[in-house]
């Protein structure tokens, strides 16, 4: 036996006479440029790291690991890539013992590692998945159905990031009840206190944050954006993805390119937060507003899809935000324009949303994940 198969096992020793459960984070990919999930894994993986349990991050494609202990990356291009399987099984070979707790993220993720524990190839080990998202396309095709079928099956526990995601998956899958659970996400909550933004010469902000994905609806927030042009204001859209182009030409088409300013994708978004004085968010569909969660945070008055997902976040409609049709540029608009017009109303808005936010700490996520491992330790002992 060489020597670093000797450390592994040693390494493995160690942490069962300890103790210590290891869990092993498997996502597509871990980049946090990419979107929400993967910002919570990262989050949930740095948190879990302590005297009780030891945190693997396993990333599919190419990330960035950076700051990041015990992570690796399989380096792959496409996360659908067929050599995907041999290296899952090659990783669990070496690094998973029996009793570990694997918990993959995000599809194809679900489905790598699904099929291989059904063909036998895998320890025994607690299995559970975290369903991020309310929708997806496979649900309308009859071979996306099978998929997601054999996708689901083999895991022990299956976590909704919020109540809306748990019964999404519910009415579409009730055979999976007695596996499902909800644990809200977690947002990083980078302001302690309310914001009480005061009145200045200079232009409103309005923000959007996200991923430039279809899913996210900036062309519909864009219209909406046109509709109250002459008020004095920029619209900040922080993210990278594939529709930019096509955005920044409906800007130009609709003669507000010099009111829509596209900031890429910002590492830091706490200055961002603070100086902005709105917040919209137009997705068609979403498991969690993790980014309105941090904008209710920073004090700003949110204007939300009313879609799964999203109205959770608002207890009220017209008290932390506004809830709004997301296929409606008019409707969307009315609300941004009472907004911009009253700094009063803004400032209400934007305590009640702080206050909400206390709600969704990322503390409160690692504890309820943590209590989820230590039932599945005590279990199998």
């Amino acid at each position: 036996m060489d020597a670093e198969k000797l450390a592994i096992l040693a390494e493995k020793t160690l942490e069962k006479d300890n103790s210590i459960m290891v869990v092993h984070q498997i996502i597509n990919d871990y980049d946090l440029s990419r979107g929400g999930a993967q910002r919570i894994v990262r989050l949930l993986h740095t948190g879990l790291n302590d005297d009780k349990f030891s945190s693997r991050l396993i990333g599919l494609s190419s990330s960035p690991t950076q700051e990041l202990t015990q992570a690796e990356s399989f380096g792959f291009s496409s996360v659908y890539n067929w050599k995907i399987p041999f290296s899952l099984y090659r990783y669990f070979r070496k690094n998973v013992s029996e009793g570990d707790v694997v918990h993959a993220h995000l599809f194809p993720t679900v489905f790598h590692v699904s099929v291989l524990k059904q063909l036998g190839l895998l320890p025994t080990c607690t299995f559970i998945y975290t369903q991020h998202s309310t929708s997806n396309r496979r649900r309308n095709k009859w071979w996306g159905r099978m998929i997601d079928s054999i996708s689901y099956k083999a895991y022990d526990h299956i976590v909704g990031i919020s109540h809306g995601t748990t019964s999404s998956l519910l009415s579409w899958k009730p055979e999976l009840e007695e596996k499902l659970l909800t644990i809200n996400n977690g947002a990083d909550l980078n302001f302690s206190e309310p914001i009480s933004r005061k009145s200045s010469d200079c232009k409103l902000k309005i923000l959007s944050v996200g991923r430039l994905h279809r899913s996210k609806n900036y062309a519909t927030a864009i219209r909406a954006i046109a509709l109250i042009k002459d008020v004095d204001f920029e619209f900040q859209i922080a993210g990278i993805g594939p529709l930019q182009k096509d955005l920044m030409e409906l800007a130009k088409e609709l003669k507000i390119s010099d009111k829509v300013k596209f900031l890429g994708y910002v590492p830091d978004l706490s200055d961002t937060l603070r100086s902005a004085d709105i917040f919209l968010l137009t997705s068609t569909w979403e498991g969690f507003g993790l980014a309105a969660v941090e904008a209710m945070n920073a004090s700003l008055p949110c204007v939300l899809s009313d879609v799964i997902g999203l109205r959770e976040l608002i207890q009220t409609d017209g008290h932390e935000g506004y809830l709004i049709d997301p296929e409606n540029p008019q409707e969307i608009a009315e609300k941004l324009k009472l907004l911009t017009a009253d700094l009063e109303n803004r400032n209400r808005m934007g305590l009640l949303a702080f206050n909400r936010s206390k709600s969704y700490g990322v503390g409160e996520m690692i504890k309820k994940y943590t209590e989820l491992y230590k039932k599945e330790l005590v279990g199998s002992q």
